[in-house]
């Protein structure tokens, strides 16, 4: 995680109103504006080894299916 905070950090210069999207293939800035993730992190062992417990937490708290689908990006594309 530490990779991906230093790039998201980057990325959005800074802006503490950036979040990430349901299926982290995005972070979007405070004013709206969408950057996709690169590949490259969910290639990496670390974030393998990490992304069962994050999609196990996903599949316990699920949002509604308009909220996950269209704000957040697709759970299935993650899994």
């Amino acid at each position: 995680m530490e990779k991906f905070s230093k790039w998201m950090k980057n990325a959005t210069q800074g802006d503490a109103n950036a979040t990430v999207s349901y299926d982290i293939q995005h972070v979007f800035k405070g004013d709206g504006e969408e950057i996709p993730v690169p590949s490259s992190f969910f290639c990496d062992p670390n974030w393998k080894k990490m992304a069962p417990f994050y999609i196990d937490y996903i599949e316990k708290h699920k949002l509604k299916e308009p909220i996950g689908t269209n704000i957040f990006g697709s759970y299935d594309n993650l899994n």
